[in-house]
């Protein structure tokens, strides 16, 4: 057991992130606390933040780490990939115009969002801002989790 230096309660040793710097070999401060910490300071700089990442993005190493990163996603979710490179074409040559959200109206950032990956149906998209895709995905994955009980092979 050790506690907090932030919220003073004691946890786990296993609710502390591992610190070579520290004599006990741990974070002074459990992983909640360090996330929360996190998260605030986020969101208070994020331009800051945005915009040394996108000066990052720029550099022969940040193109490096993109082009991983895509590959490492294309890999794991082939159908998404082909999906998404389906819209993406059919954006290019004319035969799928971009919409604007169904939810709020806006017509710039908006997303695609494919209900399914299968081939048949790779163009079926709706059109939505990100905030309201992240909200879809995120209110998806709440009715997923209650289902799951009742059909264990959902997720």
């Amino acid at each position: 057991m050790k506690t907090c230096s932030k919220c003073k309660k004691e946890k786990s040793v296993e609710e502390f992130s591992k610190d070579a710097s520290a004599k006990s070999g741990l974070s002074s401060i459990c992983r909640a606390c360090d996330n929360a910490r996190n998260a605030e300071y986020r969101a208070a700089n994020r331009e800051s933040i945005n915009a040394k990442q996108a000066e990052h993005d720029q550099t022969p190493a940040g193109r490096e780490s993109q082009r991983k990163a895509k590959a490492k996603q294309r890999a794991k979710s082939p159908e998404k990939a082909k999906a998404r490179k389906a819209v993406s074409n059919a954006l290019k040559n004319g035969t799928l115009v971009r919409q604007p959200c169904l939810v709020c109206g806006v017509d710039e950032g908006v997303q695609a969002h494919h209900d399914s990956y299968h081939e048949e149906r790779r163009l079926d998209v709706r059109w939505l801002c990100a905030p309201h895709h992240l909200e879809h995905h995120a209110l998806m994955k709440k009715v997923m989790a209650f289902l799951a009980p009742y059909n264990p092979g959902l997720l």
